[in-house]
């Protein structure tokens, strides 16, 4: 079974571009983690609506869901969550036609 050769060659050009995404999310986060964040920002009820988290004040991006067995959730105040959301959608566009 021989490969196209330009499909081998896109394969590595999408995991860069995954790289180069993830690293420009967290530069331009500008956030370290800080322990000093008690989880009882995500357990308000306060905080949620439905399934979504959104919290101005919460500066992390990936809460623990309110029941913490489910999961982790984006904060969806910050505009973060809706560029990984975006970039992740584009990523399987374009490899779905590159591929």
């Amino acid at each position: 079974m021989s490969f196209n050769h330009s499909f081998n060659q896109k394969i590595p050009v999408l995991y860069l571009l995954q790289i180069i995404f993830i690293k420009l999310i967290f530069k331009k986060m500008k956030f370290k983690p800080d322990h000093s964040i008690p989880n009882s920002m995500s357990k308000d009820p306060g905080n949620w609506r439905g399934v979504f988290y959104f919290n101005k004040k919460d500066p992390r991006l990936v809460v623990p869901k309110l029941y913490p067995s489910m999961g982790w959730t984006f904060n969806f105040a910050s505009p973060y969550p809706y560029l990984a959301i975006i970039c992740i959608i584009a990523i399987v566009v374009i490899s779905k036609y590159l591929l």
